[in-house]
């Protein structure tokens, strides 16, 4: 599948809901000077990464797929095996999980930050999202 930087495609949208969703939220969270949210799953003794959104404000976050409203998000999570939705600053977000999830590209993901944050904000949306990344 071939991602042009800074178009918006079906490409990109399948891209960054499938493997790169920490790269496109740290990138809107460094834009935005906000934190990630991040939807982590308790296996064993160490946390999976499942999805992850950036803070648009204390409600709301987003990913390639819109705005969504966090406390759904939470409660959805939390009604899943224990999962839980956690709030990082990017740097740790990043730091954290880079490294466990398929090669994120940070720089690809930031020609797309203009696009994201222009899509509508619908935070009533949201329960459908919690979704796995890989």
């Amino acid at each position: 599948m071939r991602v042009v930087p800074g178009r918006w495609d079906a490409a990109a949208a399948h891209v960054f809901a499938r493997g790169q969703c920490l790269a496109l939220a740290v990138a809107v969270a460094e834009t935005t000077g906000g934190a990630v949210a991040a939807h982590v799953e308790r296996r064993g003794d160490r946390e999976v990464l499942r999805h992850c959104w950036a803070h648009l404000d204390d409600r709301t976050v987003v990913d390639g797929s819109g705005a969504h409203d966090l406390r759904i998000l939470r409660a959805v999570a939390g009604r899943r095996c224990g999962e839980a939705v956690r709030t990082l600053d990017p740097a740790a977000a990043w730091a954290r999980w880079a490294r466990d999830l398929v090669p994120q590209d940070l720089a690809l993901a930031r020609s797309f930050v203009p696009r994201v944050l222009a899509r509508p904000r619908t935070p009533g949306r949201g329960a459908h999202a919690v979704r796995r990344t890989r």
